[in-house]
């Protein structure tokens, strides 16, 4: 896993990355077992290139099938089940970039349009090649921002094929009215904030604060700030070897028990099944 610094995409890129900063990014190759389904929910937008075999990719907003040399796209933080089905070679082979971005400082650019989503012709092909050059082995430092320029553009055009979400308009206007914000909640989850505290930060009284956050979210302040901790923590817990303790402290949550009743409601597991079944494929 690389920790990036806020890069801007350049002025060629897609429109669809404006405004976008992509924080993190893991890329990997592998093999699966025909047959094998994996039900999974990370905090990371997925792009997944099957280059032997094919998926049968599920979600809310249904299910796509994703041959061979096409390219999937999830959201982060959708859950989502992938049938793999082996190829030639008896087993699935694949190739993917999984990136943890924000528009806006608010969400992530993939939740605006619709996912799973399906890429193939000539935008599979120059994405799985972006792809077969972010898989190789670690560049030497020197090269990294050329790493985050692929990861930009691979973003863009996955983006550029899809579908906009039903919601984009509601979504892109709560992005641009709580972006500030949320990057402030984020910068505080470990401490104990209130409701007070998340109204000063707004500079708005908690009645009007409670109001707008329905209007446009359709949940409570407190419930966002518990969605960010939630998220925050399933992050550490793929992405770190904290112990289930110090990722409760960390995203603010008051013990370990609070964070495993909370996680488990939010991921349908408790937090150490989480990271054991979710990091087999995705930390290197």
């Amino acid at each position: 896993m690389t920790d990036l610094p806020p890069v801007s995409p350049g002025p060629d890129d897609s429109h669809a990355c404006e405004d976008v900063r992509i924080l993190r990014m893991q890329t990997g190759a592998g093999q699966a077992p025909d047959g094998w389904v994996h039900r999974k929910s990370i905090p990371f937008a997925i792009v997944v290139q099957p280059t032997d075999g094919w998926y049968v990719v599920t979600g809310p907003d249904g299910a796509v099938t994703v041959a061979s040399g096409e390219i999937a796209l999830v959201a982060a933080d959708t859950p989502v089940a992938f049938a793999h089905h082996a190829g030639a070679g008896g087993t699935l082979s694949m190739r993917w970039l999984h990136l943890q971005a924000l528009y806006r400082q608010a969400i992530d650019p993939c939740a605006l349009y619709r996912t799973p989503h399906c890429i193939s012709g000539r935008t599979a092909l120059r994405i799985g090649s972006l792809l077969g050059q972010l898989v190789l082995p670690a560049p030497a430092f020197e090269d990294r921002i050329q790493r985050v320029g692929q990861a930009y553009a691979v973003l863009a055009l996955a983006l550029s094929s899809a579908s906009s979400h039903e919601r984009a308009s509601e979504l892109l206007a709560a992005a641009a009215r709580f972006g500030p914000l949320t990057a402030w909640l984020r910068e505080n989850l470990h401490r104990p904030l209130t409701i007070h505290d998340v109204a000063v930060a707004a500079g708005l009284s908690r009645s009007r604060l409670h109001a707008l956050f329905q209007t446009h979210l359709g949940r409570s302040p407190m419930g966002h700030l518990k969605e960010l901790r939630l998220a925050a923590a399933s992050r550490a817990l793929l992405t770190t070897s904290d112990t289930v303790a110090q990722v409760a402290q960390g995203a603010g949550f008051a013990n370990p028990f609070h964070l495993s009743r909370e996680f488990s409601r939010r991921y349908g597991m408790p937090p150490r099944r989480y990271r054991d079944e979710q990091r087999l494929s995705f930390l290197e």
